[in-house]
């Protein structure tokens, strides 16, 4: 019986993408070429539960029984490679226990110095992250700072309201029918759904103030309709939503033929040429990335009040290829080639003070540091701390500043930074900002809205 197990070895490394047979005669043929008889039984696959294992037609061993004893043990000593390039490993059929034992506790304490060396490295590593995060959080916040200092007051153009928007007008939701409420018709929850009604409303409050007459809003990024289908019934106009996302505005058009608003949709890519000549005002609310930036454009082109709600900062600073025809969601917020920051002047002027880095790498901090994400109550769920909280808050308008300043200096509009309040969006929303922009013949109303809420004008 001990003779039997020692001229049986277990060949291993065998091609798992050869046929059975063809494993078989190239590995009796080389066999044979050294003497050795043998008889081969390739250990079959049982099941192909994993993608991976779809192509495969064995396990990759099989049994191999010689018929004498020292062509085996010469056949443990030897190496042979097939014609595919695998070497056979050999080793004892069936494995000695004593062997298998030995090599586990072997495994065992190489495992357990591994881990140590593993945790050592993983700790060095985070010490590091945590060093390189301090110094970029503290070279950031010398830059907010400078920007701060430096700051002057930034034309008779630029307004920044003082205090949270009013709620001078209230939107009855109960009597709004259900499928244009982002609660019920967008299928929205909690806290998102109150965010989203008060947002419509203060959008609802600037147009009916500040555009006179309104007969067509251009919702760009409109997606399901959310904010534009809401916007357009109760500021009595119509809508034009546009996104480049067809699912969402097919969603859009079932929702509006459900009401009586009348809705027209266009499936584009903001990055390319839209006509807005019959519409009166440009809306983007929680537009992604360089989409803010993008529905700025084409305000500015056809000289149209726009109401921009900027988030997801991070997203600009990717670059779009050109091969992307079809984005999918995380490249529809990315920076085509027709967008480039810092976006105004003022901003580029300002980060040219630093000496020792480019003002390109200087904006990639002010907009990291500016894109976060809103905290729940909870103290258990605040991660970051407060300075670093009121350091964000901080670089966010700054980059809400520059945008809103490209207006102001390319096409001459008066400009207003507002915040949307707590009563609307709630006290722990952080992205919070209305970016308002009115062209200069129309600046008038801009300044006496404004005036209703704020007693000056002002800077950073």
């Amino acid at each position: 019986m001990r003779q039997q197990q020692q001229q049986q070895l277990r060949a291993k490394n065998l091609p798992w993408s050869v046929p059975i047979d063809h494993v078989t005669r190239e590995l009796t043929s080389v066999c044979n070429a050294n003497g050795w008889e043998i008889e081969v039984y390739v250990c079959q696959l049982k099941n192909c539960r994993r993608k991976r294992d779809t192509d495969k037609h064995h396990q990759g061993s099989a049994r191999v029984v010689f018929t004498e004893t020292w062509a085996a043990v010469q056949a443990l000593e030897s190496e042979i490679i097939l014609s595919s390039g695998h070497s056979i490993h050999w080793e004892p059929w069936p494995p000695d226990e004593k062997m298998i034992l030995e090599k586990k506790e072997a495994d065992v304490m190489s495992s357990r110095s591994d881990e140590a060396s593993r945790e050592k490295i993983r700790l060095q590593r985070t010490a590091k992250r945590q060093r390189r995060t301090a110094r970029r959080l503290a070279l950031t916040a010398g830059i907010a700072s400078s920007l701060v200092d430096r700051s002057q007051i930034l034309g008779e153009r630029f307004w920044e309201l003082s205090k949270p928007i009013p709620t001078d007008i209230i939107i009855d939701w109960k009597n709004t029918p259900t499928a244009l409420d982002p609660a019920a018709g967008g299928r929205l929850i909690g806290e998102r759904a109150f965010r989203k009604r008060g947002t419509v409303q203060a959008v609802a409050l600037c147009l009916n103030a500040l555009v006179s007459p309104l007969k067509k809003i251009a919702d760009l990024g409109a997606g399901a309709g959310n904010v534009g289908l809401a916007l357009a019934y109760h500021t009595k106009s119509s809508l034009l939503a546009v996104d480049c996302n067809p699912e969402a505005l097919k969603r859009l058009q079932s929702r509006a033929q459900e009401t009586s608003v009348d809705a027209h949709t266009l499936c584009i890519d903001l990055a390319n040429s839209i006509d807005l000549s019959d519409c009166q005002a440009v809306v983007a609310v929680h537009a992604c990335g360089a989409v803010s930036d993008l529905a700025l454009e084409a305000a500015l082109k056809e000289n149209l009040p726009f109401f921009i709600s900027p988030c997801c900062l991070g997203k600009a600073l990717t670059v779009r290829s050109d091969q992307e025809n079809n984005l999918d969601a995380k490249h529809r917020a990315a920076r085509p080639d027709i967008i480039t920051y810092p976006r105004s002047k003022w901003l580029h002027s300002q980060l040219a003070h630093e000496r020792y880095f480019a003002h390109d790498y200087l904006f990639r901090l002010l907009a990291s540091a500016a894109d976060y994400g809103g905290e729940r109550d909870d103290a258990s769920a605040q991660i970051n701390t407060l300075n670093r909280r009121i350091l964000q808050r901080r670089c966010k308008r700054i980059i809400d500043r520059d945008r809103l300043l490209v207006a102001a200096e390319r096409a001459n509009y008066a400009v207003a930074l507002i915040d949307m309040g707590d009563e609307l969006v709630g006290s722990t929303y952080l992205k919070r900002e209305l970016l308002v922009g009115i062209p200069s013949a129309s600046a008038t109303l801009l300044y006496t809205f404004l005036r209703r809420f704020c007693r000056r004008r002002r800077a950073l």
